[in-house]
């Protein structure tokens, strides 16, 4: 007869599990093989733990040239394929907007952990039905807002959770590229055409720069949006806008600012929280490969710190291994946090359309 080993000794057993899996392997399949799917695939290969094991294109063609590029070993046609595979642990989903859904649901179907590159879905009804497949698979669900893994994005929200700020009043970010001297934006290379499609992309700056805008205010203050006024440059240029300014309100009472634009070369590219008590100004946080500063003022008193380039999609995933493997990462962006980004953009464009402020549903 078998008899339960003692309460205490499954608490060993729970803990000696835990540990053992801390540094778990795991083998990665990528959907999508675009630019984002090459940092993605140099980002897995470049990791201790991580190995990408397989990668699904638009032709096998072209998914088996990217898989000997990177290291993979299978590749296949069709992203029905390789969610099916059954060495894979994870799936990473770098398709065009359109298809995060879609791609996204049928890797946790077959019963995968998955990384959904943002936006995670184009609508909130793609956004529940995510939701809910993540529920019935009990796999983990991450979301691409890599910056919130950035050192001094998340010393910055220390500062605001500790108080050092006081009250709240004001966020205002502002995330932008632009060349000097272009009246309009170069056409751009075929395989990224589709990002100039509504219907494939479901945006233009918004959905590439403004989403994480979003994330990093509601990272940052541990607040919701409540209501927006959407202001875009749409059909002026492209069927998509190439500039988008954003006035918020937050459920604490603070306002914030988003500023988003393929147009303006001398762009800030910071983040500024002002509080009852002081300011904070973080710079370069968002240009991929530079130093941060992060400068605090609190009345006469003063202190800046630096921040050394991080490679912030490797610091990602492994965040999200560590999570598979059981550890609980408060860092990473969930399901919720994908359904709250589709909320906000959505009530966006919608206040945009009309010329009128939106209150945001749900925040």
């Amino acid at each position: 007869m078998h008899y339960p080993a003692p309460a205490s000794s499954r608490c060993r057993a729970v803990r000696v599990m835990r540990r053992g899996n801390k540094n778990r392997r795991i083998s990665w399949g990528l959907i999508g093989l675009g630019l984002q799917g090459e940092r993605i695939a140099s980002a897995i290969q470049s990791s201790g733990h991580s190995h990408l094991d397989a990668v699904a294109g638009e032709s096998a063609i072209h998914a088996k040239v990217f898989a000997e590029r990177h290291g993979a070993g299978k590749s296949f046609d069709s992203y029905k394929k390789l969610v099916e595979e059954p060495s894979l642990d994870a799936v990473f989903v770098a398709s065009p907007n359109n298809e995060h859904a879609l791609n996204t649901i049928a890797a946790l179907r077959a019963r995968k952990h998955v990384f959904c590159e943002k936006p995670m879905a184009l609508s909130l009804a793609e956004g529940a039905r995510i939701k809910d497949a993540v529920a019935k698979s009990g796999r983990k669900l991450g979301v691409g807002f890599h910056l919130r893994a950035h050192s001094a994005i998340q010393r910055a929200k220390e500062i605001i959770k500790i108080g050092r700020l006081g009250t709240l009043l004001l966020i205002e970010t502002d995330w932008s590229t632009g060349r000097i001297g272009e009246d309009k934006l170069p056409a751009l290379p075929r395989h990224m055409r589709w990002r100039e499609d509504p219907k494939k992309s479901g945006g233009g700056t918004i959905m590439a720069r403004g989403v994480h805008l979003f994330d990093l205010i509601r990272f940052l203050t541990g607040e919701e949006i409540v209501e927006i006024a959407g202001y875009t440059d749409q059909g002026v240029e492209a069927s998509v806008e190439r500039t988008a300014v954003g006035v918020m309100k937050m459920r604490g009472g603070a306002f914030g600012k988003i500023v988003s634009s393929k147009r303006l070369p001398y762009a800030r590219n910071e983040i500024v929280v002002h509080g009852t008590k002081g300011r904070f100004i973080l710079s370069r946080a968002l240009n991929p490969g530079e130093a941060a500063d992060l400068e605090v003022f609190e009345g006469k008193k003063y202190s800046a710190e630096k921040f050394a380039p991080e490679d912030l999609y490797k610091k990602e995933l492994e965040l999200f291994r560590r999570a598979v493997a059981g550890e609980k990462i408060r860092t990473l962006a969930a399901v919720d946090d994908g359904i709250a980004a589709i909320r906000i953009a959505e009530s966006f464009f919608r206040s945009a359309r009309t010329g009128k402020s939106v209150i945001v549903q749900g925040g």
